[in-house]
């Protein structure tokens, strides 16, 4: 019997209290909260290096870094208008939250703050919020009932979900330093010294052309053609973030826009420049606000080698010192005029062999590094929905 089989067998045969995070309030048990405004025009009248955070999901939530502070105590914010997502902040650091940010407060030696934080993730991932039903104060008072075993039993469950995070940690870590070890011989595989390699602009070597317009939304269908956004476009691969397709008759009127394989699609608006190339699986979909390369000849040019130069330093800093519209749109004449070095196609197939293995091993989902932390956050989400799951006590 696992330790904290024990511990429930001997603190709590009978079950476990579940409560509403309202009641558990009511009580004194917590306190909830929501952040104040911080503006940009605040935090450039009063720079420093205290975190503050917002309604994001991503990067921990953080907004910005700034001269004053709120808290320095353990608490869990969560996003009110952005989903809901919970952070757990440790305390002793300095920070601040916005007024789109709520915070909890543990004001009970019953409760673990990272317990709860754990407890409330878990229920999270089982709902939704959204831009109309956001995540009040007032209400995730209602939706979220917990479990409320001893302080004894959520120290053990913490214990476990904790050398979890270790190791996903751990594997974040060595994912980093392998997409940092393929971007350095990237760059370093595409210097190439003028008078040896001749260097053409994409307009010399390929058709470009730019994506479907907005217009296209009022074309959506339930199935039909595929659309491909912006987002679902990363270094060389394709990864689609939500299934969208378009009107057959609608495609074939924007036929010569069709994407092929072997042509280079490239983001023109918000992750500017990065490409991945059309394989087997989306040849004949469109794409939505994109650029796309379509390469003359491919004895010359090979598209995978056009990919990895266009998603490198090289050409992403061409990208930088490019007119760029006040929409932060890459336009197809800045595309044309991007600069590609063009050594032997044998030299080129030799760079691919190389960078392909190096991207698969940090980048690719089916395999590697990546593949390895999808499965260990499965794995975790599993153990800690059963960890939280508690025999309900009769009241």
């Amino acid at each position: 019997m696992s330790r904290l089989s024990e511990l429930i067998a001997e603190l709590c045969p009978d079950g476990v209290e579940y409560k509403a995070l309202g009641d558990i309030e009511d009580e004194g048990r917590i306190k909830l909260g929501r952040g104040k405004v911080i503006s940009k025009k605040a935090i450039a009248a009063t720079p420093g290096d205290y975190p503050i955070y917002s309604s994001a999901a991503t990067n921990e939530g953080l907004f910005g870094k700034y001269g004053k502070w709120m808290f320095d105590d353990t608490r869990i914010t969560w996003s009110v208008d952005g989903g809901g997502k919970f952070f757990y902040r440790q305390g002793g650091r300095r920070y601040s939250v916005t007024n789109v940010c709520g915070w909890m407060q543990v004001a009970s030696e019953e409760i673990d703050a990272k317990y709860l934080y754990y407890t409330l993730s878990n229920e999270w991932s089982k709902k939704v919020f959204d831009y109309v039903h956001k995540a009040h104060p007032s209400v995730i008072r209602k939706e979220y009932v917990l479990p409320l075993p001893p302080i004894e039993v959520q120290r053990e469950i913490v214990r476990i979900l904790d050398s979890f995070q270790e190791l996903d940690d751990a594997l974040t870590a060595e994912i980093k330093a392998r997409r940092k070890q393929y971007a350095y011989y990237r760059d370093e595989l595409l210097k190439f010294e003028r008078e040896r390699v001749e260097y053409k602009t994409l307009g010399d070597v390929a058709h470009t052309f730019v994506g479907l317009a907005t217009s296209v939304t009022k074309w959506k269908r339930p199935s039909g053609i595929r659309l491909l956004h912006n987002s679902d476009i990363q270094p060389n691969r394709i990864v689609i973030k939500n299934d969208e397709f378009i009107a057959p008759e609608f495609a074939e009127r924007n036929k010569v826009k069709r994407l092929l394989v072997g042509d280079v699609i490239t983001v023109h608006t918000g992750a500017v420049g990065t490409s991945s190339v059309i394989n087997e699986e989306y040849d004949g979909t469109l794409g939505f606000t994109t650029l796309t390369a379509r390469i003359l000849d491919k004895d010359e040019l090979s598209p995978s080698y056009l990919c990895h130069v266009l998603n490198s330093d090289y050409c992403l800093a061409q990208i930088a010192k490019m007119s760029i519209s006040d929409r932060n749109n890459l336009d197809q004449k800045s595309y044309n005029r991007m600069l590609i070095p063009i050594p032997p196609l044998e030299e080129q197939q030799r760079i691919v062999s190389i960078l392909d293995r190096f991207d698969k091993l940090a980048n690719d989902l089916s395999s590697g590094l990546p593949a390895e932390i999808e499965a260990r956050h499965q794995q975790y989400e599993y153990y800690r929905d059963r960890l939280l799951t508690f025999l309900e006590k009769e009241v």
